[in-house]
């Protein structure tokens, strides 16, 4: 079972981790245990009442009169709401509480049904990408053991709905995904192909472990006009040297790095590259418009 502090909490509820503490004070709504140094610590239960607290607040209901209900009590509350973006919001968190359950199944039975009710592009806007934003999975992090066994599933599910979307039809310049091996980082570059996809760019897929050769003869095949790559802070230097020599080579292709920080590493780079965050990466697909 994960035990969560209050900045956890604050991460995957959007709720201030002030606000937190004064609805335990002022209402009694979680009492969470304490460490021998008086730190909070919670459990799945309670983040999903916060989750729940946190759908109904933005419909009307006040945390007071929430406080004083049970917990079925708010649940039924929290069933009928009617309109679509809070269903949605209800799946996000329905999928977070099944996550740090470790109940795998329940994750792929909840998307399945989301699949059924909604649009591949709305499940994955509202439903998954907004999960995956709570998780830590679009930002790489130290995982725990729930959230890696949940990565497998996710990544079918991302492929599935890739291979949902109408074939793109070239338009000129077309993108590179260079993925890494099973790790957070596929998430993210596979939630980027997803969004490439749906704005109809073309793109293609390479292990990261490709040969320079194999890399630099799909380059000389199509017009590839941008490479988005994943790093790590294992394993950083063989990727930067091959992106580094491909930039040599191939000065007009715009290169990024999906990183944790989505700043420029220390140190003075050999060519210019950048280093982007999945956020600021998908700025980037917002101005894809002006891509050359």
């Amino acid at each position: 079972m994960t035990d969560f502090s209050i900045r956890d909490l604050e991460r995957l509820t959007g709720i201030k981790a002030h606000t937190i503490r004064v609805w335990e004070q002022r209402y009694k709504l979680l009492v969470p245990t304490r460490t021998k140094t008086k730190i909070r610590i919670y459990q799945v239960e309670d983040l999903k009442k916060l989750l729940y607290v946190s759908v109904l607040s933005k419909n009307g209901f006040r945390p007071s009169y929430l406080a004083s209900l049970s917990e079925r009590e708010i649940q039924g509350h929290y069933d009928h709401l009617p309109d679509d973006e809070s269903r949605l919001e209800r799946r996000t968190g329905a999928l977070l509480v099944s996550l740090y359950r470790g109940a795998a199944h329940e994750v792929e039975a909840i998307l399945n049904d989301c699949f059924l009710q909604w649009p591949v592009e709305t499940v994955i806007g509202s439903v998954v990408y907004p999960f995956l934003r709570r998780a830590g999975l679009l930002h790489k992090r130290q995982l725990g053991l729930e959230e890696q066994l949940m990565i497998p599933t996710l990544r079918r599910k991302l492929y599935w709905a890739i291979e949902r979307l109408h074939p793109s039809q070239s338009k000129g310049k077309e993108i590179l995904l260079l993925l890494p091996p099973m790790s957070t980082n596929e998430c993210q570059l596979l939630y980027l192909h997803f969004e490439l996809r749906r704005k109809g760019f073309v793109v293609h897929c390479l292990s990261s472990q490709a040969s320079f050769r194999v890399i630099e003869e799909l380059f000389t095949r199509y017009p590839i006009g941008a490479v988005f790559a994943a790093l790590s802070r294992k394993g950083m230097l063989p990727m930067e040297t091959l992106v580094s020599t491909l930039s040599l080579r191939y000065p007009a292709i715009f290169f990024q790095f999906v990183s944790e920080e989505g700043k420029k590493k220390s140190g003075k780079p050999p060519v210019e590259r950048h280093f982007v965050s999945i956020d600021e990466a998908l700025l980037f697909l917002e101005n894809a418009a002006t891509f050359p």
